[in-house]
């Protein structure tokens, strides 16, 4: 395997002292995954929707809920579940880690990245090679929009020297499994190397990359909702409808967040 688990199953051996039953263990780690992506998202609302002037439950709370519930209860956040895979902690990291640095750009304080480095390690699988399409088709934007956010929406200096020491620590404490993936980078006898560099496996994987291009598109398919209900696909127009109306409440950040919306289409 080109990458460890070591953090994550240590997590679940400690866990299952706790929790004799394999089958509680995996409901209950669903269900947080499940809650934690409510709440987060939730936060994340909150946080972006604070700045409006009226700041009442109408235009604040009521909003968070609805999109935390929304984001939750997604059907395009529920298949495949069954399968094991990795990237699953993905649907509670992502918001997790986005408020984290939201806070940090408002705050200024670094415990907040502490915060995010303890889960990155706990959670390393998902912040390796292994997982690069998820990480580096969300992560890239995420920090640009955060980076942004602080800078031109709150009006205030970035803290370059408190990031950078954090991109340090985080290279450092992911050392263990990243290190032996950019060894076998460059070993041509390697998988990893064939995947990377021959020109066979590179057109192979942009095959595949066209052939489900027009499944994930966020103007073909916002949501990947019509492939789920296809029959009711023509209804789905309402949602790009609520995110424009959603632009207009925050003037403030219309331009930012449309920007962004954009680069997704």
């Amino acid at each position: 395997v080109p990458y460890f688990f070591i953090p994550f199953s240590f997590l679940f051996v400690l866990l299952k002292i706790l929790i004799s039953s394999t089958y509680l263990l995996i409901t209950l780690f669903h269900s947080f995954m499940l809650v934690t992506a409510f709440l987060f998202v939730y936060l994340i609302i909150r946080e972006l929707a604070a700045n409006n002037k009226k700041n009442d439950t109408f235009s604040v709370e009521l909003p968070a809920i609805l999109g935390g519930l929304f984001y939750a209860f997604t059907p395009v956040i529920g298949p495949n579940w069954d399968k094991a895979l990795i990237t699953h902690n993905q649907v509670f990291l992502n918001p997790l880690i986005f408020w984290l640095l939201l806070r940090f750009v408002n705050t200024k304080k670094s415990l907040y990245l502490l915060v995010v480095l303890l889960l990155t390690l706990i959670f390393a699988p998902n912040f390796s090679f292994i997982s690069a399409p998820p990480f580096f088709a969300f992560y890239p934007l995420a920090l640009l929009f955060v980076f942004l956010y602080g800078k031109y929406i709150l009006r205030t200096t970035f803290p370059w020297r408190i990031a950078l020491v954090t991109f340090f620590l985080f290279v450092m404490i992911h050392a263990f499994h990243l290190f032996p993936q950019l060894v076998m980078l460059f070993d041509r006898e390697s998988n990893l190397y064939q995947r990377v560099f021959t020109s066979g496996e590179i057109a192979s994987a942009l095959q595949f990359f066209t052939s489900i291009h027009p499944n994930v598109r966020l103007s073909d398919n916002l949501l990947a909702l019509p492939q789920v209900y296809s029959n009711f696909s023509i209804g789905f127009f309402i949602f790009p409808m609520i995110l424009i109306f959603g632009l207009l409440f925050n003037r403030r950040a219309i331009f930012l967040l449309a920007f962004t919306f954009l680069l997704l289409i």
